[in-house]
């Protein structure tokens, strides 16, 4: 029987019990692991991390360059729910080898619908704000240190902090710092979006907001990283955003879906991951 290591630690994301039973329901034989105390065994198929990777002190990478390196894939579990207004709660993006989308493809409209997913373009503020958005300590310390600088010497905008929900203000270098009561109210005001990888950013651009992001945000190739540019900042059109949604809808899951293991098997047998 194949064998899979599903990394977990108590108070990790919950999905993490649900992908173990679905490999299970699959035909795999699943171990949950605390990644903390991992030996880095070769003896596994495959493996999955939660969160970002450089979470637990960077673990999560070590973990994810260990098995890559001998050539098997590894899984990564984030939060998932792009839009307040999806029909389901708990969607998990998970996705193959750190690629966070599938290839081109047709979606069928009731799963986007489900999700949330859909593009309607809003005209922006032309005196709109820079949002710069939150997610934890961590990345919000290269924030303000890198990128919020930066962000003073390309605009004279409002450089607006939206901290993430149930976490402290650690941008201290931003103009303000929002007291908005919903995500609306602050992309409303929005001219352009800067984050390293938070799902608001695909909120932002469902909503035709530009946004200045990291490499390994899952729009990425929608965003760009170059602050000096932010005065002249466009939104990609409408259609190339449909496509980026229409790939992102089949590596988002509900837990119902994971607990099937049908998520893991068809990214497994679709995207090259050769078990």
């Amino acid at each position: 029987m194949k064998t899979v290591a599903v990394f977990r630690r108590l108070g990790d994301l919950p999905p993490m019990d649900y992908i173990a039973q679905g490999c299970f329901t699959q035909g795999y034989s699943p171990d949950l692991l605390d990644p903390r105390e991992f030996k880095f065994s070769p003896d596994y198929d495959a493996a999955f991390v939660s969160g970002n990777l450089r979470r637990y002190d960077g673990i999560n990478q070590k973990i994810f360059d260990f098995y890559r390196g001998l050539g098997k894939p590894v899984f990564v579990i984030e939060t998932g729910r792009l839009a307040d207004h999806s029909k389901v709660r708990g969607t998990w993006f998970f996705y193959l080898n750190r690629v966070p989308f599938l290839p081109s493809c047709e979606c069928p409209p009731d799963r986007r619908e489900m999700l949330g997913m859909k593009v309607d373009f809003k005209k922006r503020p032309q005196n709109g704000v820079v949002l710069v958005v939150g997610q934890d300590e961590c990345f919000d310390k290269d924030l303000d240190r890198l990128v919020v600088p930066s962000l003073h010497h390309a605009t004279k905008r409002e450089i607006r902090y939206r901290p993430r929900k149930g976490q402290g203000a650690w941008v201290t270098k931003a103009d303000t710092v929002s007291t908005a009561n919903t995500l609306e109210e602050d992309l409303d005001a929005a001219w352009c979006v800067v984050t390293h990888s938070s799902n608001v950013g695909g909120e932002a651009l469902m909503r035709g907001i530009p946004v200045i992001c990291d490499y390994c945000a899952t729009y990425a190739h929608l965003g760009t990283r170059n602050v000096d540019g932010l005065e002249f900042l466009e939104p990609p059109p409408p259609v190339v955003v449909e496509d980026y949604l229409n790939r992102l809808a089949y590596i988002c899951y509900t837990t119902g879906e994971l607990s099937t293991g049908n998520g893991f098997r068809w990214i497994m047998e679709n995207c090259g991951g050769g078990l």
